[in-house]
């Protein structure tokens, strides 16, 4: 369920869609999970391995989703559960753990596939990349039980969830030899679904780098300012469209231009001019290659770590600093982009807190009300014919938070 569902009611009952925004966490478990936790640590080391593994995946069973699956049969615990468009199987018998996801089926193996195969396989820890007799590419972990403990197994898994399901959309998008195996809970949306958020991405892409050629504001002078607008739309586009495959690793790689290459100690301005570039690479691709990649997804490990309000506050306050200047001298474009750069960098990066969570989506949902009228939500928090915000349904929206979040 979205999150304004709770406060309208029902989506069922007034007709708004149940669409998915940002990215999964797995940090808010339930006190239940916690308990199922302990538990596994407990039975580990009393070396009971197989209640140990059992209390395990109800600790990783999303109360909300159908993720994990498992049975016991004559002693041997059969497991399954997905990661966004992939399956992660296996087996727990004879002491020896076995856990493994398929990528793709190649129909040749060239050297290029295996090169970057390698150079991949060198980065993982827990895992190692395999090919099966019938050329079928996987991730596996495997481990005695006297030392799998709960604290490796979920390290191990979230390992191989998180790198199959990425690797496999880019994979077969780069190489013509694969072809993909489809086993993930892929949740396919509407043709009208996947126009609206295609046309979102390709019109705010167009505009952001609109407004950069055709501003006030100097790009050479004030490459800050050009940062906050470019690193504004690559996290907008991530939570408000959620792309999988190619265009999710191209959001991932704009953000690491910006923040990794900075011990380098390159220019600010060459680093817009690469991420400008990536942008407009998304700008050459077709709505079919979008469509593929836009759909929803059953997942049961987060890709984002978490975050305290202390280390949030600190953040908060060191950005808004920048925001005076641009908001005195009216280039509200600038200012409205380092708001969104705020909220935009924290959904991108942690799991933050529900209620600051909740705040921060409907900031997205009333800077961009014509987007989520288009994908079919019926409340207005802005008219934009009139230039003025609905208090009313803002007012309530913030209540409700509050009164869900009182705990």
């Amino acid at each position: 369920m979205s999150i304004f569902e709770n406060w309208f009611g029902n989506n069922k009952s007034n007709n708004e869609p149940n669409l998915n925004f940002g990215r999964y966490t797995d940090s808010n478990k339930s006190p239940t999970q916690y308990k199922h936790w302990e538990q596994a640590l407990i039975s580990f080391e009393s070396e009971d391995f197989i209640q140990s593994l059992e209390s395990f995946f109800l600790y990783l069973k999303d109360e909300n989703l159908e993720n994990v699956s498992w049975e016991n049969t004559n002693g041997v615990i059969y497991f399954q559960f997905y990661q966004g468009s992939r399956r992660i199987f296996g087996s727990i018998k004879d002491n020896y753990f076995r856990a493994e996801a398929f990528i793709a089926k190649a129909t040749s193996l060239n050297v290029g596939l295996l090169r970057r195969l390698v150079e991949k396989n060198y980065k993982l820890n827990y895992s190692r990349f395999s090919l099966d007799a019938e050329n079928n590419i996987a991730i596996v972990f495997t481990s005695s039980l006297f030392d799998a403990s709960p604290y490796k197994i979920y390290y191990a898994l979230k390992e191989i969830a998180t790198n199959a399901d990425k690797l496999d959309d880019i994979l077969i998008d780069e190489f013509d030899s694969l072809i993909p195996i489809e086993e993930g809970k892929k949740i396919e949306l509407s043709e009208n679904i996947k126009l609206c958020k295609y046309q979102f991405i390709i019109s705010e892409i167009e505009k952001t780098l609109n407004e950069i050629d055709s501003g006030s504001l100097n790009a050479e002078q004030y490459p800050g300012a050009i940062s906050y607008q470019l690193l504004d739309l690559c996290y907008k586009l991530d939570y408000l469209t959620v792309p999988e495959g190619f265009m999710m690793d191209c959001l991932e790689r704009i953000h690491r231009i910006y923040f990794t290459t900075q011990e380098h100690n390159i220019p600010v301005i060459d680093k817009n001019n690469q991420i400008i570039a990536e942008y407009k690479s998304l700008l050459e691709r077709n709505s079919q290659q979008y469509y593929k990649e836009i759909y929803d997804v059953v997942s049961t490990f987060g890709v984002t770590s978490s975050f305290g309000q202390d280390q949030m506050n600190t953040f908060l306050d060191g950005e808004l600093k920048n925001l005076p200047w641009y908001k005195d001298n009216h280039y509200n474009n600038i200012t409205i982009a380092i708001c969104g750069y705020i909220v935009g960098f924290l959904l991108f990066n942690y799991a933050i807190q529900k209620p600051i969570k909740s705040i921060f989506h409907l900031y997205y949902r009333i800077l961009n009300n014509d987007y989520f009228k288009q994908l079919g939500y019926s409340t207005d928090f802005y008219d934009r014919s009139k230039n003025s915000f609905n208090q009313k349904n803002i007012k309530t929206i913030l209540e409700g938070i509050i009164m869900q979040n009182k705990a």
